[in-house]
């Protein structure tokens, strides 16, 4: 790639990053303990002896939201286009569900939520873990840092489809660099670190700025990595069957498809352009590999996105209309707390006439927080606000910073399902959760697409990334025989266009799909729907089922009017 069309995109990426990251610091700030106060705020305070409290109202909402998407997973499944790759979809289900319940990848996952919630965007990637497959590895889900990734700025679509580029930021040791890149370590040696080119040390969060260095550094330090994942156009032609509609894609030459026609009527060529992935990583101005085709044959780049809430260009999280309120909460709670504690400690007027000693007034007859000395014959008076009033403003708006907090996030107690006052039957507070759950539904709504989109990346990776074998797959279906395989076998080698969807669908966790389908099939037997014992049994993966359906057919043999035995078995007679 050139280098400059490279330097651009960083620039147009970062600016519109930075902003990102500024609004993302202080949402992050208001959901921790005790950072909902700024420094030169609390310095003041601190000089005037005045209290600075944190009632953090925004954190039990944060992780309400969590709690609710931990109890409230999503399934994954493939679903055929065509009604002849339904087996093939239940494959890709397995594959999908394979990956997607493994226990860390339900906490990525997990992760992936909570930090769109915070921050207002977040991001999930996928990376190649080769400690049990030392050949072919396995794919794992990542939650990633969304501060570490610059997407394309340009891109308007939920999904980023149109997003041309999307930079990651990596800290790697020089050892690392090299290990890594072998073919570059000279380069690595010679690359000079810029003032735009960090290097951070250790694990912690101390930046600074190196000007006419080489990386000969300490193994402990990092050096910033650039990875560009981008695409790029390529001309491609499809060979179209007019009779089927199958289109598949075609590299050869012209006169190889003269001669496909001569073979077979019928096909016609369509030239198109094709998105090529590519990707790009440097150090400085060093670029340590530029490839194409990174993983497999996959043309997508292989990061999704959750945004919280998005209007236009415009994303915040759910912590975003709470910070104002919450810094109300704060401040008059802390005037309060401030009033409270110097109800007591009132002004007083002393007139000289009194004969008392000022300081000895103020030391014993009230303790007050400050008097003075006045020329006449009145008696001392209390200036300072009285208990009552004291108690009524350290009262003030408490309850309506309460109510907006909730009205603003939505978590109320509807949702809750707590009612002031009094107990509900269980049927009432569940349709109360239920009108409660209206107000959040645009998050969930929104994860559930972002989910979507997983899925569809999956099915990607399953058939073109080249990480998973014929056996494996084979195996992950926990089936044998030659409909499996063939089904496999056209899955991997499948040329032609998509014709699986992702659907994504509210269920309990099961850990296969043929468990899931027998969690189906007893819902429906709760409901009433006849199905034979038989069918449940075989559905199931309960040990001994063989013995089990011959003890259920010898039962039935037995029954009277039994299709196997029409005269039926009287029994015994009492």
């Amino acid at each position: 790639m050139d280098k400059s069309k490279f330097s651009a995109w960083f620039q147009d990426a970062e600016s519109a990053h930075n902003q990102f990251v500024k609004r993302a610091k202080e949402a992050v700030d208001f959901v921790l303990p005790n950072k909902q106060w700024d420094r030169e705020t609390i310095d003041l305070l601190d000089q005037q002896k005045k209290p600075h409290l944190t009632i953090n109202k925004i954190f039990p909402v944060v992780y309400f939201l969590s709690g609710y998407q931990r109890q409230n997973k999503f399934d994954l499944a493939a679903v055929q286009k065509k009604a002849e790759s339904g087996m093939e979809a239940k494959i890709l289900s397995e594959c999908m569900k394979g990956i997607y319940d493994d226990e860390d990848a339900q906490y990525e996952v997990s992760d992936w939520f909570l930090t769109g919630c915070i921050k207002g965007l977040s991001w999930l990637g996928g990376y190649v873990d080769y400690e049990d497959d030392p050949i072919r590895g396995d794919l794992k889900l990542e939650s990633l840092n969304p501060y570490d990734i610059y997407p394309d700025p340009n891109a308007s679509k939920y999904s980023f489809s149109d997003g041309m580029y999307l930079f990651k930021k990596l800290w790697m040791t020089v050892d690392e660099l090299r290990a890594n890149f072998p073919k570059k370590v000279d380069d690595i040696n010679a690359t000079e670190i810029t003032a735009s080119d960090d290097i951070i040390y250790g694990e912690g969060d101390e930046y600074r700025d190196i000007s006419d260095r080489t990386l000969i550094l300490k193994h402990t330090e990092k050096i910033r990595v650039k990875e560009c994942w981008y695409l790029k156009e390529k001309p491609v032609k499809y060979l179209v069957d007019r009779q089927t509609g199958e289109a598949v894609e075609f590299q050869g030459s012209d006169e190889e498809i003269r001669n496909i026609r001569a073979i077979k009527s019928g096909i016609i060529v369509i030239p198109r352009q094709k998105k090529i992935l590519c990707l790009s990583t440097t150090i400085g101005e060093t670029v340590l590999q530029d490839i194409e085709n990174p993983i497999g044959e996959i043309n997508r780049i292989p990061f999704v996105p959750f945004y919280a809430y998005r209007i236009d260009d415009n994303i915040f999280g759910v912590v975003d209309q709470l910070m104002d309120v919450q810094r109300e909460v704060n401040k008059r709670r802390s005037q309060a707390l401030h009033i409270v504690n110097t109800m007591t400690n009132n002004f007083w007027m002393i007139p000289e006439s009194a004969g008392l000693s000022k300081d000895e007034f103020l030391q014993e007859a009230s303790k007050v927080g400050g008097g003075v000395v006045y020329k006449g014959n009145q008696a001392p008076q209390n200036v300072g606000p009285t208990g009552a009033q004291g108690v009524q403003i350290a009262a003030y708006s408490a309850e309506a910073a309460e109510a907006d907090i909730k009205e603003i996030s939505g978590v109320n107690a509807d949702l809750m399902g707590y009612k002031e006052g009094g107990k509900e039957p269980g049927i009432v507070l569940q349709l109360r959760q239920q009108q409660g759950a209206v107000v959040i539904e645009p998050i969930m709504d929104n994860f559930k697409y972002s989910n979507r989109i997983l899925g569809s990346l999956l099915i990607d990776f399953i058939q073109k990334s080249g990480m998973y074998s014929p056996d494996e797959i084979v195996n992950i279906t926990d089936a044998q025989g030659h409909p499996i395989e063939a089904s496999v076998s056209a899955i991997l080698n499948d040329k032609t266009m998509k014709k699986f969807k992702v659907a994504v669908s509210l269920q309990k966790s099961a850990p296969s799909l043929r468990m899931a389908d027998f969690m189906k099939l007893t819902e429906l037997v709760n409901m009433g729907v006849p199905i034979p014992p038989e069918v449940l049994i075989e559905a199931s993966d309960v040990p001994m089922k063989e013995k089990i359906l011959q003890a259920i057919q010898a039962a039935m043999q037995g029954v009277p009017g039994n299709a196997n035995n029409p005269g039926g078995n009287p029994g015994p007679q009492t």
